[in-house]
């Protein structure tokens, strides 16, 4: 402590003055060059997610529409329209490459999701096709009763999926989840 006082007690010339001052200037200048930095990065983070929103919701709206496709096929399957469960495999197939396309590894939770849609259209083209043709699936009645149920549930849960997609990018897309 004494060695400041005998410092700060000394006669300073001009030139230790304005290496001081120059000194402190410096400091300041390193101070204020790492926030801008920071602020720089944060900048160019901000920008890049920006960026990638239409592509992100582009895959929201795709699948909205694949669980929409799933949530009314058993209706068109048993209305005659949808002729088995082709069209449902092949939708299911291209949902999977639309999803492999789209790049959505750095957001696990869509990539998570995407593949539990996947396996939830597998699981309906599956009872589905146990509970066989259109017109037996009315004709049988209660004899296929647990497909029956297990379509009915697999329906019910992809139109409950669709609706909550929106909160499953929220943080993706720089919106407020919902609260459902």
């Amino acid at each position: 402590m004494s060695a400041i006082f005998d410092l700060l007690s000394q006669d300073f010339s001009r030139a230790d003055l304005i290496a001081l001052a120059a000194l402190a200037v410096a400091g300041l200048s390193a101070v204020y060059a790492r926030r801008q930095s920071e602020e720089a990065r944060k900048s160019r983070l901000s920008s890049l997610k920006e960026a990638r929103r239409p592509q992100r919701l582009e895959v929201l709206r795709a699948m909205q529409t694949f669980c929409h496709y799933c949530s009314t096929y058993y209706t068109a399957y048993l209305a005659g329209t949808a002729t088995g469960t082709r069209d449902l495999m092949s939708r299911i197939t291209s949902f999977e490459r639309e999803m492999e396309e789209a790049a959505i590894y750095d957001m696990p939770q869509v990539a998570a999701e995407s593949k539990l849609l996947q396996s939830m259209g597998i699981r309906l083209q599956r009872h589905l096709d146990r509970l066989g043709m259109q017109l037996t699936v009315i004709q049988r009645g209660t004899e296929a009763k647990a497909d029956e149920e297990a379509v009915q549930t697999l329906v019910d849960e992809f139109a409950a999926r669709q609706a909550s997609l929106r909160d499953v990018f929220a943080p993706f897309l720089h919106e407020v989840p919902s609260d459902t």
